[in-house]
C-alpha cells in the first residue's frame, strides 16, 4: 500500500515538473518574441542600485543627447539582476547599457538572492541561462524555487526609475559609517564581463556615481583598493568605457547622504555624463 502511494508521488512530482518546465519554455518564447516587438525602446538605459536611480536624471540626459533615455536604477538591486534586466533591455532594442557599480556592490549578494530580491525581479526571469539558474539555486535553493514557480505573464515592463532627492546633507556624523569598514566581499561581477563580451556590437559604460569624502574615510582602503581593482577591469573592452565620479564632488549642497546625491547633485552628474558619451562619440543611435 505505502509502495504504490510511493509510486504514485513520484509519478505526480515528474509531471507536475514537466508541466511547470513546458510553460516556462513556452513563456519565455513568448516573453522574448514580445520584447522583441516593444516600440520605440530607449536607446540609452541605465541600471544599478540606489546610488544610479538617484544620480542619473534620464529626462535631462535625453535632452542633451536627444535620444530616449531611461533610468531603470532601482534601490537595493545587485549586480547579478542588473545584468538580467539589461538582457530584456537588450532584447528590446537599446544600443547603449550603462551599469553603476560603487563601493558595497561586491558584498551584497543577499541583494541578489533574497526574496524580497526575487519577487521585484520576476520581470527578468526570461532572460537568465542555464549558469545564471545555478548561480541562484547554488546560493538559495528554496528561495529560487519559489522564484521560478511564481511564474509572471510576458510584459515588456522592467523596475526601476529616477528618484531624485530633495534633502541636503545635514548631519555629518562619521562614526555612523564605521560599521562598514568590516570589507568581506561575497559576489562578483562576472555577470557583467559575460554581457559585455556577449554583445560585441553594442555600447556599454560602467560607471560608479559620487560618495561623499565623508564615505570614503568610513569604509577603509581594503574596500577602495578591492573596488578599483575589479572596476578597471572593465577597460580591457573595446565596447565598454569605464567613468569613475566616484571622488568628482566635495561640496555638501549636492549629496543627500554620504553616498547618494540629491537633486542637485544628480542634474550636474547627467550634464558631465551626456559630456562624455558624446565625447566618446559612441553609435549609440544604432538599429540592432
Amino acid at each position: 500500500m505505502h509502495w504504490c502511494f510511493f509510486k504514485r508521488l513520484v509519478y505526480f512530482s515528474i509531471g507536475f515538473l514537466t508541466f511547470l518546465l513546458l510553460l516556462f519554455l513556452v513563456l519565455r518564447q513568448v516573453d522574448r518574441f514580445w520584447n522583441q516587438k516593444s516600440p520605440n525602446p530607449p536607446r540609452i538605459v541605465v541600471f544599478g542600485s540606489s546610488h544610479a536611480e538617484v544620480s542619473i536624471n534620464d529626462s535631462l540626459l535625453s535632452q542633451k543627447l536627444c535620444i530616449a533615455a531611461k533610468n531603470r536604477g532601482l534601490s537595493g538591486q545587485g549586480v547579478f539582476w542588473s545584468a538580467m534586466a539589461a538582457k530584456k533591455s537588450i532584447c528590446q532594442g537599446s544600443s547603449l547599457i550603462l551599469f553603476e557599480l560603487n563601493n558595497f556592490s561586491y558584498t551584497s549578494l543577499e541583494n541578489n538572492i533574497s526574496p524580497a530580491a526575487l519577487i521585484r525581479e520576476t520581470g527578468s526571469m526570461y532572460y537568465l541561462t542555464a549558469s545564471d539558474w545555478a548561480f541562484l539555486i547554488s546560493n538559495a535553493p528554496k528561495n529560487t524555487i519559489e522564484y521560478f514557480i511564481k511564474m509572471p505573464l510576458p510584459s515588456r515592463s522592467l523596475p526601476g526609475k529616477y528618484l531624485g532627492h530633495k534633502r541636503w546633507l545635514k548631519n555629518k556624523e562619521l562614526p555612523a559609517l564605521q560599521k562598514s569598514r568590516a570589507f568581506y566581499p561575497n559576489i562578483n561581477d562576472a555577470v557583467l564581463h559575460k554581457i559585455i563580451q556577449e554583445n560585441p556590437t553594442l555600447n556599454f559604460v560602467v560607471f560608479r556615481a559620487p560618495q561623499h569624502p565623508y564615505f570614503y574615510m568610513g569604509i577603509g582602503p581594503n574596500n577602495e583598493h578591492y573596488f578599483q581593482k575589479r572596476f578597471n577591469l572593465f577597460k580591457r573592452y573595446a565596447n565598454c568605457h569605464v567613468l569613475d565620479f566616484g571622488r568628482c564632488f566635495d561640496a555638501d549642497s549636492v549629496f543627500a547622504d554620504f553616498g547618494h546625491l540629491n537633486l542637485n547633485g544628480a542634474r550636474i552628474l547627467t550634464e558631465m555624463l551626456a559630456d562624455s558619451l558624446l565625447k566618446f562619440g559612441m553609435n549609440i543611435d544604432s538599429n540592432q
